[in-house]
């Protein structure tokens, strides 16, 4: 799948633009594309070549974790720490939703004031990480208070790759069996198997993915 960044735009607009001001989401993307966020992003709103379904899944779960309040710089870094890991997660949530893949979540313990009064560096790697995680993990995070975060911030990938083909769709850009044909693609060259079903990350479900 090859989209024009016009085109990532769209939907990400169309998915967090909704009771926001356009030059506020403007804003965070201009600010996001400044530390080279989405990876593999071509620049400016011309050709297709640098943009596909990887960067546009980049950019919405960028934009969730805006919204919960994190700064730009930290989104950024935060991702780049374990974008291989996180890549996975929400391809995974399209293979959970559609073709009988196992459920597996994002959860975020942020630490917030760590780096209070540290200087920027987008290439530093964040103390925080999204961990890939299935449900009965996170039943225990959440049942043990004396294990358990200040703050858990946990995303559903079925919900992000739901929200992207159906916008993709809506908006004219690829039809469903199109972002379905991308994310088999995609998920393809990242476990090397065709199958969904077979979708695993090792560490998040006691059981090595298959490679």
């Amino acid at each position: 799948m090859k989209l024009s960044y016009g085109e990532v735009e769209a939907v990400v607009r169309t998915v967090h633009g909704p009771g926001a001001k356009p030059t506020a989401l403007l804003g965070r993307l201009k600010y996001l594309q400044r530390f080279d966020w989405p990876p593999g992003g071509a620049k400016g709103q011309g050709s297709r070549a640098g943009y596909g379904l990887e960067q546009l899944l980049a950019l919405m779960l960028a934009l969730e974790l805006l919204e919960l309040g994190l700064p730009p710089l930290r989104v950024v870094r935060l991702l780049r720490t374990g974008w291989d890991q996180t890549v996975r997660a929400l391809v995974i949530g399209w293979g959970a939703a559609f073709e009988g893949a196992r459920p597996i979540f994002l959860a975020l313990a942020p630490r917030a004031l760590e780096e209070l009064g540290m200087p920027e560096d987008p290439d530093r790697p964040s103390p925080d990480r999204l961990r890939a995680v299935d449900a009965t993990t996170l039943d225990s995070w959440r049942d043990d208070f004396t294990r358990g975060s200040a703050a858990l911030y946990v995303v559903d990938p079925r919900r992000i790759a739901l929200a992207a083909r159906t916008e993709l769709d809506a908006l004219g850009i690829a039809p469903e069996r199109d972002a379905d044909a991308a994310f088999i693609e995609l998920g393809t060259d990242l476990f090397g198997a065709d199958e969904p079903a077979v979708w695993l990350i090792e560490g998040a479900s006691g059981r090595r993915r298959r490679a």
